[in-house]
């Protein structure tokens, strides 16, 4: 190492040399990069907190953060796929139609090029909320009759990660934080913002030729119940046959599918993932409702709707039970399913 002028006789000395050999100057070390380091720990922490800062209108909605999971045990890891900012190949836009899947016997179920099976929900109307006497109500779930005038489909399973990553060619679990009992092909997707599912929306409506979007408010809980005025959209109180919701940390998400559907076959409405809806998050306006979207003003935060894996209670797995995050966040809790609008519709 190059050798350094003393400060007080001149000479060269060794760069590292605390004291000069020469006039016995003591050398002062400067702590700056020390003090640098600390500061850049600091943010960096101050930074990680904030992505995990769970946010609720009416309280607040504890998630854990990824420290507090316990890593994978397996040895084996599978790699993440390469980036592409092209959907795969093989998805070319097709024309549009409403005839199903020829291996469907059920007319009312749609299948699209990415293997997505979407349920045709009737119109009709229903009472949105949760009545006074409900267990484990929040005040925000005030109870008003919703009538939706035209028909839709809704995925009848939560969107997974295959068909995340056909569609945006990547897959965001496969993260620095990667948590291995999260990822599988038929789990759902998560940690996806509420952007990140309006881009998915926005690329397969162009794949399919047909309009995607998420759901309204309304809409899922609509979907959701199910004819239903309980709860649950299988009864009074929880019920593990239908839903996974509140469990240990160590359990994680599980394959779609794997739970009992409601009346209309729809999967995993109460449980496994939290689901992203299109609405700004607002109180309920007041009385009869027609087509609610919403409120029509910029909010601060998207509504979130059903119980996750990680919840830490089975009565936010309530088909009225609310909750919101901010659009741009993500979390390895919430993902999202989709809403396909009916040829006749556009």
């Amino acid at each position: 190492m190059d050798p350094v002028e003393c400060p007080k006789c001149k000479e060269q000395i060794p760069n590292k040399a605390p004291v000069c050999p020469h006039c016995g100057f003591k050398r002062k070390r400067s702590n700056r990069s020390f003090y640098e380091l600390v500061a850049l720990m600091l943010f960096f922490t101050l930074i990680d907190a904030l992505a995990v800062l769970p946010v609720r209108i009416n309280g607040l909605r504890r998630h854990p953060t990824p420290q507090e999971l316990p890593g994978p045990t397996e040895n084996s890891v599978p790699q993440p796929p390469v980036p592409n900012d092209q959907p795969s190949q093989e998805l070319q836009a097709r024309p549009q139609s409403d005839t199903p899947s020829s291996s469907q016997s059920d007319s009312a179920v749609l299948t699209n090029s990415i293997g997505m099976k979407l349920k045709l929900i009737p119109a009709g109307s229903f009472l949105m909320g949760s009545p006074d006497s409900e267990m484990g109500r929040e005040k925000d779930e005030i109870q008003h009759k919703v009538t939706l005038t035209e028909p839709f489909y809704i995925g009848v399973y939560e969107v997974t990660q295959e068909q995340y990553e056909k569609v945006m060619c990547k897959n965001p679990l496969f993260t620095e934080l990667y948590i291995k009992a999260l990822v599988g092909p038929e789990k759902p997707v998560a940690s996806v913002s509420w952007f990140d599912a309006k881009t998915f929306c926005k690329k397969l409506s162009k794949i399919e030729n047909r309009e995607y979007r998420l759901p309204t408010e309304a809409e899922w809980e609509y979907a959701c119940r199910a004819g239903t005025e309980t709860p649950f959209y299988w009864g009074d109180s929880f019920d593990e046959k239908f839903a996974w919701c509140a469990k240990k940390f160590e359990e994680r998400s599980q394959e779609v599918g794997s739970f009992q559907p409601n009346a209309w076959g729809l999967f995993d409405m109460c449980g496994n993932v939290s689901e992203w809806c299109e609405d700004w998050m607002e109180d309920y306006p007041v009385g009869e409702q027609v087509n609610p979207k919403g409120p029509d003003h910029r909010g601060q935060f998207r509504v979130i709707r059903g119980g996750s894996w990680a919840s830490n209670n089975p009565k936010r797995g309530r088909s009225a039970y609310r909750s919101c995050w901010g659009p741009e966040g993500a979390n390895f809790d919430i993902g999202f399913r989709v809403v396909a609008v009916p040829a006749a519709s556009q």
